[in-house]
Formats: C-alpha cells, sequence, structure tokens
C-alpha cells in the first residue's frame, strides 16, 4: 500500500523534473484569504526570491482520486489568490496538472504518471520556471499551456481590496493614539500634513510585517517584532529611533491590529504601492500633483511592448523620471530581472538590477514607498535603489548617466496660464526626456489621451517626430486608472542615433472601452490595430492620430458635410431661467440634450419657451433660429464608437451647446432627411470616432464628415431616412431598415470590404444608439472574420525576420514554415510595433501548418546583436541549445 504522504514526494521530484528544484518548492505554504491563513501542500515558484505572488507557479495539493475533484476545486481558488497560474493534485499514481482560471476554477491540461520521466522532459519547456515568470510579466505566453496573464493582476487587487479596509481602520486608530483633531475647519494643508504623517507609521508597520512573514521571524509581540526587524536592517528603520513615545505605541498598535492574523508572506511588495495610492494619497494630494499612479497591468503591458532586447544587456539603464510609488520601476524591475542569465546568484541579479534602475519623483512619501516596494521585492538581497526625492525638471544627467530607456506616467494637467495659451504638464517632462535620453534609446511613456492632438502640445509632438522613429500609440479608454476618468495614450519609441531620421510605419492599437481591457493585458488583443505609414509624411504639427477610415479618405476626393450644410454649436443659457409665460418669449429651447432619440424629433414637452438672445450667455447660434435641421451630438463619450445620434427638428428650435446644429444650405426635403439618415450611419460615426479623442466633437470635425456624390444615393438616404424618422418610436422594429441603412452607406462610399470588416469590428464592440448590435447578421460577409478550420500539430519555437512592410502588411520570413520569399500577413495581437520594421527578428511559438498570423510572437532575446551576426550564432547550433540558451 502506498504511504500516505508518498505522494507528496512522487509529486515534488515531478517538479525538480519540470524545472523546479527543492530551492525554489516551499512545504505546507500559507496563504491570507482574508479570512485567515490557509496552507498548501506544496507552492513552486519560479525564482528562488521572493517567493510571493509576482513569483507563484505550481500549487500542490495532495488528494485521493475519490476526493480530487473537490480538492482540485479549494487548491484552484488558492492558487488564485497566489497567482499561480497551474494547480496540481498529487495523486497516489499520478500528478493531475490544471490551468487557473480568473473566476477561480482550472481546466486539467494533464496527467502524469510519476515514473513518465519522457512525459515531463515533454512538457517541461511549457512549464519550466523561466517561461510561467515571463508569461506573468507578459512578454511571452506558454502556447501548449498558455496562462492567463491577467491572473496576477487578479491577485493584487484582491488581495489590495482585502488588505484596505484594514489600513484605512489603521489609519484612523493611527489618528486616535497620536491625537490628531481634525474638523471642517482645519485646512487643506493641515490635513494634508496629520495624514501624512500617519500614513508613514502605517506605511512601517506593513514593512515591519512583510519583513517578519518574509524572513521567518517568530510571530511574538509587536514590540518584539519591531526590534527584532530594526536590528536586522537598522539602514531602513533608522526613522524609528527618532519617533516619540506616542508615535511608537501607534506604530506597534498598527502592528499588532494589522499582523495578528495576516502571513504577508505570499503577498507581492507592490500592493504597497496601490494601498498607497487607494487609502494612503488624500484626493487634494492626487488633485494637486496630477498623478494617476499607473496600473501594474498597465505597466506589465508597456514593458513587454517595449524592446528592451535591442539594447545590449550592459547598456540597459532605466530611469522613471516621475516614479511616484514605483509602479513603473516595479514592472522594469521584473522585465530586467526575467532577461538575466539563468545562472546568476542572487546576489549578482541584485547588483545588476540596483545599477541599472534610477527614479525621482517630487513627492517624498511616494518615492519611501518606490524605494520600499523595491526593497521588498529583493528580500533578502538588500537595498541599494536609487530612487531620489528629487524634480527630475531640475537635473541634467551626465552623458554617463543618460538612460537607455525612460519608462514614465508624468502628472498630466492642462492649464490656462493667466490667460495665455493652455499648458500640459506633461510636455515639460516629454522634453526633459527627449533631451536627456541617448541616441538609440527607448521611450515608454503614459500621456493624457489629448495629447495626441491638442495644440497646447504641437510642439513637443513636433520634437518628437523629429527625434524619434515611434514605434507603438496606444488609444486607451476612460476608466484605465482607478483614480481618474480621463482617458490615456501609450507612445513607444526610440530616439534617433543622429539628429533626425525616418520614421517607420507606426502601429496602433485601440481599446474602446474598460471592459476590453483584460483581453489585451491578457493576450495583447485589442479592440482594433492597424500598421500605417501615412504620419510619416504628414506636417510636423499634425495630431499624432490617424485611422483606417481616415487613411484612406486621405487619397479620395469626397464632398464634405460642410459643402452642403452649415454645423453651428447651440447657445448657452443664463444660469437658472425658466420658461417665459407673459407672451415675450421668440424661441423654443431644447435643454436637455439627451432627452433626444436617434432619428426622432425633440418632445414638446422637454422644450422651454425663451427669448434670443437676452435669455442667453452669447449670440452664438443665432443661424439656427427658425430653420430646419439635423441635431447631432457636440459632445459624446469616446468610450463607445457609434459618437453620432442624430434627431430632426422641423420647428427651428435652438439647442444647449453639447448639440450641433446642421442645418442644409438649401432648404431641400430631400437632403434634410438624407442627412438624418446617413449620420445615423456607422461610416459617419467611424469617421467622428477617428478624429475625436475626447468627449467633445468639434464643428471642424463635424463639417468634415465626408458625404455621397450621388445624386441617386440622397435620394435612397432621404428614403431611409424619412422611414426611420417615422419609427423613430419604434426602432425595434426598424432592423432590417438599419441594415439596409449601413449596406448602403458602405456601397455609395466605396468602402473596400477589407477596410469595412475592420470598421464594423470596431462598431460591433458597442450597442448602437438605439440600443442594439446593429451589424449581427448582415449579410455580406463583414461582420464576421473568415473561419479557421482547427490545426491540429507540434509546438514549435522558431526564429524569424521582416523583409519588407507595405501597406498595412508585414512580409515575414519563418524558416520551415514559409518560402524564402516570406509571407504577408497583417501584424499578429503578440507582435510589437518595433518589430514592424524591415530587417527585425523576433522570436515565434506556433503550431505545426497553423496560419502565421495565429503564432505566438515576441521580442527576439538577441537583438541587440546585427541580423548577420545572429543569423550566424543561430546556424552554427542545433534548435535545442539555441533555444535553451536565449530563453
Amino acid at each position: 500500500m502506498t504511504a500516505p504522504h508518498a505522494p507528496l514526494g512522487q509529486a515534488k521530484s515531478t517538479l525538480n523534473l519540470l524545472g523546479y528544484g527543492d530551492e525554489l518548492v516551499e512545504e505546507n505554504y500559507p496563504i491570507w484569504t482574508g479570512s485567515g491563513n490557509s496552507h498548501v501542500d506544496l507552492a513552486a515558484f519560479s525564482r528562488r526570491n521572493p517567493k510571493d505572488m509576482s513569483t507563484a507557479a505550481i500549487v500542490v495539493q495532495q488528494s485521493s482520486r475519490e476526493a480530487s475533484g473537490r480538492i482540485q476545486d479549494e487548491a484552484s481558488h488558492l492558487a488564485l489568490t497566489l497567482a499561480a497560474p497551474f494547480v496540481a493534485v498529487a495523486l497516489p499514481e499520478s500528478l493531475r496538472i490544471s490551468s487557473v482560471n480568473v473566476d477561480g476554477s482550472s481546466n486539467t491540461l494533464t496527467e502524469l504518471e510519476y515514473s513518465d520521466y519522457n512525459e515531463a522532459s515533454r512538457i517541461a519547456p511549457r512549464l519550466d520556471p523561466r517561461s510561467v515568470l515571463e508569461a506573468k510579466a507578459g512578454s511571452r505566453q506558454p502556447a501548449l499551456f498558455p496562462i492567463d496573464v491577467t491572473i496576477l493582476e487578479r491577485a493584487r487587487k484582491d488581495s489590495g481590496d482585502r488588505l484596505s479596509p484594514r489600513v484605512e481602520e489603521s489609519l484612523k486608530g493611527a489618528f486616535d493614539i497620536l491625537g490628531y483633531k481634525l474638523s471642517r475647519r482645519s485646512s487643506e494643508e493641515e490635513t494634508g500634513r496629520l495624514h501624512k504623517r500617519a500614513a508613514r507609521l502605517v506605511v512601517g508597520a506593513l514593512t515591519i510585517l512583510v519583513l517578519r512573514d518574509k524572513e521567518g521571524l517568530l510571530k511574538r509581540a509587536p514590540g518584539v517584532t519591531v526590534d527584532a526587524v530594526m536590528q536586522n536592517h537598522p539602514k531602513e528603520f533608522r526613522w524609528v529611533a527618532s519617533l516619540d513615545s506616542r508615535e511608537l505605541d501607534a506604530l506597534t498598535g498598527i502592528v499588532a491590529g494589522l499582523g495578528e492574523d495576516i502571513d504577508f508572506r505570499s503577498l507581492d511588495p507592490s500592493i504597497l504601492s496601490e494601498v498607497y495610492e487607494k487609502t494612503l494619497v488624500s484626493d487634494a494630494q492626487r488633485r494637486k500633483l496630477g498623478t494617476h499612479y499607473t496600473p501594474p497591468a498597465l505597466a506589465r503591458k508597456m514593458l513587454a511592448a517595449t524592446p528592451i532586447e535591442t539594447i545590449s544587456p550592459e547598456e540597459r539603464i532605466v530611469v522613471d523620471p516621475t516614479c511616484g510609488s514605483g509602479g513603473l520601476l516595479l514592472a522594469a524591475h521584473d522585465r530586467l530581472r526575467a532577461l538575466q542569465p539563468t545562472d546568476w546568484d542572487l546576489r549578482k541579479s541584485h547588483q545588476d538590477l540596483t545599477a541599472h534602475l534610477h527614479g525621482y519623483d517630487t513627492d517624498a512619501f511616494a518615492v519611501e514607498i518606490a524605494r520600499l516596494s523595491l526593497f521588498l521585492h529583493a528580500v533578502p538581497a538588500g537595498n541599494g535603489w536609487d530612487v531620489k526625492n528629487e524634480d527630475a525638471l531640475s537635473i541634467e544627467l551626465q552623458d554617463e548617466m543618460r538612460p537607455s530607456l525612460i519608462v514614465a506616467n508624468p502628472p498630466w494637467k492642462n492649464t490656462n496660464t493667466g490667460g495665455g495659451p493652455r499648458v500640459e504638464r506633461a510636455d515639460h517632462f516629454l522634453m526633459w526626456m527627449l533631451n536627456n535620453l541617448r541616441p538609440g534609446g527607448l521611450l515608454s511613456i503614459v500621456l493624457p489621451i489629448g495629447w495626441l492632438s491638442n495644440r497646447s502640445s504641437r510642439r513637443t509632438r513636433d520634437e518628437v517626430r523629429k527625434l524619434c522613429d515611434i514605434f507603438e500609440v496606444w488609444r486607451l479608454p476612460k476608466g484605465s486608472f482607478n483614480s481618474a476618468n480621463a482617458a490615456p495614450a501609450v507612445l513607444i519609441a526610440r530616439r534617433h542615433e543622429k539628429t533626425s531620421g525616418a520614421q517607420g510605419p507606426i502601429l496602433f492599437r485601440r481599446v474602446i472601452n474598460r471592459g476590453s481591457l483584460e483581453p489585451f493585458y491578457k493576450n495583447g488583443k485589442p479592440t482594433e490595430a492597424y500598421l500605417t505609414s501615412a504620419l510619416a509624411h504628414s506636417p510636423g504639427d499634425a495630431p499624432l492620430i490617424t485611422g483606417p477610415l481616415t487613411e484612406w479618405a486621405a487619397n479620395r476626393q469626397f464632398k464634405r458635410l460642410g459643402d452642403v450644410a452649415d454645423v453651428v454649436t447651440g447657445p448657452q443659457p443664463k444660469s437658472g431661467i425658466v420658461s417665459r409665460s407673459d407672451g415675450t418669449a421668440n424661441c423654443e429651447y431644447l435643454k436637455l440634450s439627451g432627452s433626444l432619440d436617434p432619428f426622432a424629433e425633440p418632445d414638446p414637452e422637454d422644450l422651454m419657451a425663451l427669448h434670443f438672445p437676452d435669455d442667453f450667455q452669447t449670440s452664438r447660434g443665432s443661424l439656427g433660429l427658425g430653420k430646419r435641421k439635423i441635431l447631432t451630438p457636440a459632445a459624446s463619450g469616446p468610450d463607445t464608437p457609434w459618437r453620432l445620434k442624430p434627431g430632426i427638428d422641423t420647428r427651428g428650435i435652438l439647442v444647449r451647446n453639447s448639440l450641433h446644429m446642421v442645418m442644409p444650405k438649401n432648404d431641400d426635403d430631400d437632403l434634410l432627411y438624407g442627412l438624418l439618415a446617413f449620420l445615423g450611419t456607422g461610416f459617419a460615426s467611424c469617421w467622428i470616432d477617428e478624429r475625436a479623442l475626447e468627449r467633445n466633437v468639434s464643428t471642424a470635425n463635424a463639417r468634415s464628415i465626408p458625404i455621397p456624390n450621388s445624386e441617386t444615393a440622397w435620394q435612397k438616404f432621404a428614403e431611409l431616412g424619412r422611414e426611420l424618422h417615422r419609427l423613430s418610436e419604434d426602432l425595434d422594429a426598424a432592423g432590417d431598415l438599419l441594415h439596409e441603412l449601413e449596406e448602403t452607406a458602405w456601397e455609395c462610399m466605396g468602402v473596400p470590404n477589407s477596410l469595412q470588416h475592420k470598421l464594423v469590428k470596431r462598431l460591433n464592440s458597442s450597442l448602437a444608439p438605439e440600443g442594439t448590435q446593429r451589424y449581427r447578421g448582415l449579410g455580406n460577409g463583414a461582420a464576421t472574420p473568415e473561419s479557421q478550420s482547427a490545426v491540429t500539430g507540434r509546438m514549435r519555437d522558431r526564429y524569424g525576420s521582416v523583409l519588407a512592410v507595405a501597406d498595412g502588411e508585414i512580409l515575414v520570413e519563418v524558416p520551415g514554415l514559409t518560402s524564402m520569399d516570406g509571407e504577408w500577413i497583417e501584424p499578429p495581437d503578440g507582435m510589437s510595433g518595433s518589430t514592424c520594421r524591415p530587417g527585425e527578428t523576433f522570436d515565434v511559438t506556433i503550431r505545426d501548418r497553423a496560419p502565421l498570423s495565429s503564432g505566438e510572437f515576441r521580442h527576439q532575446p538577441a537583438s541587440w546583436m546585427t541580423s548577420e551576426d545572429l543569423k550566424e550564432a543561430v546556424h552554427s547550433m542545433n534548435d535545442q541549445s539555441y533555444w535553451r540558451t536565449s530563453k
């Protein structure tokens, strides 16, 4: 009979075969679940240190065959809490390995007999520590056993959510012990000062508890714990000696309250940064500084897309001039660490990282958090992190300190300076980066979405385009940051070696709404992506954004909306205005623009009787008084591509400034109803969506909408417009009519099928204004992507190169998959913009006989070598040795 604990011994031996030596495996490992601490029989990690959720790989629980289903479910939830992407059940005769999903469920991948060494050797390259670490960092994805890369983000968020209320209680407790009293009359400055002093004690207590558990100190009285940690780390905790008796009481009280039932061993220290932002930063501080801390998932995605591999290892110097609490520095730390040689010991790895990571920030407390997070991330290697409380704008780096990579999320604040031109604060930092980044260096930066097109940032955009080869531009949705509703953009570029250089094609990635962020972070799949060379030929001060529809229309002659109609914005009424009932009104006014339904006329009950211009702040909009017109939004959220919801006005009313009034230049009935229909199409909305990055839709953007040239087309649109207006109170019955409207628009505008497919995919990411997915079942082949038959075959790692780029596609050669002449494909989801250049190389994991677009593409590990040297190195060794050394 098998001994009770034999399966765990067998499981541990199997983990050894998969690459997890005894030094990477912990027995009876504790995991804090929020309601206490649970333990798993074995926990395997991808690195010797730290052994926490940032490096967790496989959770193992022992079970009988009969109880294995229940045990697997329980272990999967613990694995999710630990951010381990795999769970294994140690059965008497085999190890059942499953992948963990972000809902806590699991999918069985394989059942490995303990004696089957050949099978263990076969799957080891897909489950080994390096592969798991790179997948969790977002830099690669094991193709045989894919990992849900959002599992780490989910575990961090859940742990942060569980910890934050406890931290808030501790902060309140610290206020009570310290005797701090706040009232409504307390100044914002006094409130911030006291808040920060108490918060320092909370952060100090958290750090002490993390060290207590990660270093295996016995859980003793709070005062003894504080003394023990101070003795082990005197430099980091010398501040404790300067505390007065009341502050020391507060510190030990927080240690007692937080440390009694929480084992911090499994928590990723980066949670400190998140707790700091959620709990310990006041709203007043955030408003004052204009700071929005970078979510860890976004930070990891940015670093994964940045081609650090193109820089030789000894020159990979990273600077974050606005590091805040260290989110981007932590992501850079993990990215650099994953590229280090596997035979480096902890001490050498740490020395290399401290020499290559540097940060600055004006917020002294945030800098402390950044140092602590990096320090805890490196335990037991030590400290030595170069993160300074300084204003980077006042520093000019010497040549030897100029970085080869700048990562940053600078403060955003678009302000009007004393009545002068608007100024975006982020521009100052971006100019500093351009001046201090070494030639050939990389830039990976978060900016406000308006930076891509705002007039206030024209000069900085021009400098970026002159000095840099831009690889990628991301357009992300509102809500990407928990602390702000503003939408961000991401810019990834390389500084030219000389003063100026050629601009290669730019890869644009678009995530339209917050719900689409997870698949983007998980597998690099945005709502929309396209490769364009158009910006290389546009004026230097032009917006740094385009779209496939805009690019296609640029080379064609169209009439524009402004050619046939006047477009003006409605006036703003005076404050507190009410309807006139004394007979002096001379106009009807629609105050609530949101009450207007698509293709409908305003409800008379929603109209006010006012006098123009006396009841209004300005005389703007007078052109609309008494005119029949189409009403379209002047302000609409960019979290949907359906930016236009046209209504019709036949009464000659006025509307508020959140609506545009579109008035035909001749009083033609067909043109009026034709415009109603055409402005309600996906074509018109996509045009606005590509040009209006923020909420406001300018009259210039509206006037620029291309319109049909054909009189026959206008007659058709007029017919559709009248019928849609008639059915506007029951658009559920207008499905066929709306489909006909869309097909008519694509056809009369001459949009090719390939472009139509891209735009339909974008439009289908959201509901149309009438509340339906308008393209469901559209029968022209554009609504659904081509189906691909299932392909079976062995997964292989391969080396490839880009031969040419043209018309939004790349010509790639992958020996063994393509001919020497290559194959044209659109850039796959996982391929970075830096790779979309002739002569660039890449690695791809792909199944035999599968289409290239299905492969998992990533940076070639030796990209800093020349292509000729690299090919010679690859051909001089067999495939197995190449992939073992380049992983």
